[in-house]
């Protein structure tokens, strides 16, 4: 019976050793790397640039129906180009928001454009554009940081010691 319970214990041991996340190539995740603060920022920059995307994704598509489809009331509907901009301002937070996510400092610019738009629309949206614009530096200054370490670790010798900061 000893024997069994062994060996299913070992069983249960390498499941658990299997199923967890190894963090990409380099073996590291995000919060082995970070410290609690610096992760903190950079999960709410995650979740903040994925409400950008959905939000942006409302926008391109109100704006693209609207600019196709016509109106029994054209007198009193904004002009076409009205949603059109609002089409082009939603597809920049589907880009600069998908950006901000995976940590492109060059094309997270784009959401910018996006915000300063989104930032009138309701208070949901202030208080997103807002969050968003206060909390992108240290979101991206998190992403270059775990950039550089699993760098460093993929160039480093076997041997070798990593130093994290």
């Amino acid at each position: 019976m000893d024997g069994e319970a062994e060996q299913s214990w070992k069983r249960t041991r390498r499941v658990k050793e299997q199923s967890h996340r190894s963090g990409g190539s380099s073996g590291l995740r995000p919060e082995d790397i970070l410290t609690p603060k610096q992760y903190l920022n950079y999960q709410h920059g995650r979740i903040l640039s994925g409400l950008l995307v959905f939000f942006g994704c409302m926008f391109a598509l109100l704006g693209v129906v609207r600019t196709v489809a016509t109106s029994s009331e054209p007198t009193t509907d904004p002009p076409t180009a009205f949603w059109a901009i609002l089409a082009a301002a939603g597809l920049a937070g589907i880009i600069g928001g998908t950006a901000a996510f995976r940590g492109n400092r060059t094309w997270a610019r784009l959401a910018y454009l996006f915000v300063m738009l989104l930032v009138f629309g309701c208070p949901v949206g202030t208080i997103v554009s807002v969050l968003w614009l206060l909390g992108l530096s240290s979101h991206m200054a998190a992403c270059e940081k775990i950039r550089r370490v699993r760098i460093a670790r993929s160039q480093a010798q076997p041997d070798e010691a990593l130093d994290l900061d």
